[in-house]
């Protein structure tokens, strides 16, 4: 058993997307979904996550080596939210795009439903010049009917999505 605990992560990992679809009929073929969905914008660029402690804001990336952001960032993550928190997002042409959110407030929020954690992010956190909060121009909700409208809607300015059931967790280690 000693063995098996030195392979254990010490940190949370980012976790990556589970299967890969090229086309909207490719998730037809896969089966457990609940027909619902958070449709994300994912944006090009080094994926970090954010641990904010107080006033000590640590990034790294997915290797969990630090990642150096400069001074203007640095200021908007601190006034993202005023709790402690651990984010997952996407830093791209000096701005960071929030994809989701691990630790709110002393809580391990990874066991909450997508749909949960969207709302925590969008009801607790605020958008500022550098770090932008999921919303309406980025992340969408709908259900099986809806879903080909909003994939063409966003593919025609982002290549790249993120479609996550609306109950899925986040899942660590995944």
């Amino acid at each position: 058993s000693g063995l098996l605990l030195k392979d254990l992560p010490k940190e949370m990992p980012l976790i990556e997307p589970l299967h890969k679809i090229f086309e909207i009929d490719d998730l037809r073929q896969l089966r457990g979904f609940t027909g619902e969905w958070v449709v994300s914008v994912f944006y090009e660029g080094e994926r970090v996550k954010v641990k904010r402690r107080k006033n000590s804001l640590t990034i790294t990336d997915t290797e969990h080596n630090k990642f150096g952001i400069d001074d203007e960032m640095r200021k908007s993550l601190r006034k993202l939210c005023k709790h402690d928190y651990t984010i997952d997002g996407v830093v791209s042409d000096g701005k960071l795009y929030i994809n989701d959110i691990m630790y709110y407030e002393g809580n391990d929020v990874t066991d909450m439903s997508t749909r949960e954690r969207v709302k925590l992010l969008r009801g607790q956190f605020d958008s500022h010049e550098h770090v932008l909060v999921p919303g309406p121009h980025n992340t969408r909700i709908t259900d099986e009917e809806g879903l080909d409208l909003i994939v063409t809607d966003l593919q025609k300015t982002y290549p790249q999505l993120l479609l996550r059931d609306i109950k899925s967790t986040y899942m660590k280690g995944e």
